[in-house]
């Protein structure tokens, strides 16, 4: 009796979270363009104090598609085209593919995509060596990286964060800065950092419609297991 109500509860909370985490996903967009800065340091991608002007854009659209079981369930959409001029080279950035899952399990991903959540500083989620940040969005997916017409890079570990609030404010696109392995790159990887967000536009809706559910979903599960206990006892 007790196996058949928890496949029935088990039930309810899948179909919840099939209709919270429909197929649409929560969209959310964001986009910059004009002076940026890239970081110039052989030492360390995160030191932006040691940087250089440059000119570009980016653009980005995201959908995240919610909790999966599995990092091959329902992988979030991403979709990333930034462009900018460093050291007389045009360089153009595609990200269209989510990482699911870090290539070396290092910490979470996610699935591709997460909204307002805590990374980076103590978090253990991305470096150290900047500051705790809570990203409006914040993506990880694969780059191609084209240099003057030249594909020089493809499926690059590629990380970016869209923050509307200190203490980075602004935009950041970062490019296998982990291993800095991009041959054709000086020193190996790329940061580049907007300080300014042109567009923004976050599923507020859609978000408090999810956490609506979710505590709908949370009182029934504990409802249920509170009467469980009663029964048995």
């Amino acid at each position: 009796m007790i196996n058949r109500i928890l496949v029935i509860f088990f039930i309810i909370f899948s179909s919840f979270n099939q209709f919270a985490f429909a197929t649409d996903g929560l969209p959310a967009t964001a986009s910059t363009k004009g002076k940026g800065s890239i970081v110039d340091d052989r030492e360390s991608p995160y030191n932006l104090n040691n940087k250089k002007t440059i000119q570009g854009s980016i653009n980005i659209s995201v959908k995240e598609l919610g909790n999966r079981w599995s990092q091959i369930q329902n992988i979030d959409d991403v979709n990333v085209i930034s462009e900018f001029t460093y050291e007389n080279s045009h360089y153009k950035i595609i990200i269209n593919k989510a990482m699911p899952r870090h290539p070396f399990g290092k910490y979470t991903t996610f699935f591709g995509v997460a909204y307002h959540e805590e990374i980076n500083g103590d978090t253990f989620i991305g470096t150290s060596e900047l500051p705790k940040l809570t990203p409006d969005i914040a993506l990880w997916g694969w780059a191609e990286i084209i240099r003057d017409n030249k594909v020089i890079a493809k499926m690059a570990p590629a990380h970016v964060k869209v923050m509307s609030s200190p203490p980075l404010k602004g935009i950041i696109l970062e490019v296998d800065t982990e291993s800095k392995g991009l041959m054709e790159v000086p020193n190996g990887y790329l940061t580049v950092f907007w300080s300014k967000i042109d567009s923004l536009n976050m599923p507020e809706t859609q978000e408090k419609q999810r956490e609506r559910i979710g505590w709908i979903v949370l009182i029934i599960m504990n409802t249920g297991f509170l009467w469980l206990a009663v029964k048995e006892k």
